[in-house]
């Protein structure tokens, strides 16, 4: 009897064994197969899980309340965000829902102070509203934002919001798309003022906006560029 019953056990564990090697089963009970990030190790196992969106199972704290962000912006639930600890974490998980849902007020709700000012320069340059770039405490980031928005909509108004060397360029560039030379004069420096002319003239294909450029040199350039040219 006990010869039988050593048998039976040894054809399980034979059998055991085999279904191990075969099938993929781990010690756990679970399949290698089913669950591959289990037969990684350390940081590669966490990236494993992070890929899969599979957050509980990450043993890095910091890593794990990433994928949980990462989680809420696939699932766009803003309640994903408040099982995340780290608040500069959950501000940025609080941002991408606000973007993705183009709701300025959650931006308000952002305890960090860069994702709360990047929630607000996100939803204006989205929706080219400048007044949202009034609630960016941010020096740069609320220029950015007035920047981005003035080109993108040609108010050159917004360009007043920029100091002196952006404010500039921002002229220029509006100037040039809009083909507007009156906004040439408001650039400072006469040479600027001229080359944004020039290329207001070759831009609009107009030789007689040529007559406009004050000084000499780069009004003959004007010229020059017109001849053969049907204007």
């Amino acid at each position: 009897m006990k010869l039988l019953s050593g048998l039976i056990a040894g054809a399980v564990l034979v059998f055991i064994a085999y279904s191990f090697l075969q099938g993929g089963f781990s010690l756990t009970g679970s399949s290698v197969a089913d669950n591959p990030c289990s037969a990684l190790k350390g940081t590669a196992e966490d990236q494993c899980y992070f890929d899969a969106k599979k957050c509980s199972k990450m043993s890095d704290s910091p890593v794990r309340e990433s994928c949980i962000a990462e989680l809420a912006k696939a699932k766009n639930d803003l309640a994903i965000c408040s099982l995340i600890t780290d608040k500069k974490t959950q501000g940025f998980c609080v941002e991408e829902i606000a973007v993705q849902k183009n709701d300025a007020s959650l931006c308000n709700t952002i305890a960090d102070p860069y994702w709360a000012d990047n929630c607000n320069l996100q939803i204006g340059t989205k929706n080219n509203e400048a007044q949202y770039c009034h609630f960016i405490i941010n020096d740069g980031q609320q220029k950015e934002c007035f920047k981005e928005i003035a080109l993108a909509t040609n108010n050159v108004q917004l360009c007043a919001e920029l100091d002196e060397e952006e404010r500039g360029s921002c002229i220029y560039t509006i100037a040039i798309h809009t083909k507007d030379i009156a906004l040439c004069g408001e650039l400072g420096h006469p040479v600027n003022r001229d080359a944004c002319r020039l290329k207001v003239a070759k831009a609009s294909n107009n030789k007689a906006l040529c007559s406009a450029i004050k000084l000499r040199d780069i009004r003959r350039t004007c010229e020059e560029y017109f001849v053969g040219r049907v204007s």
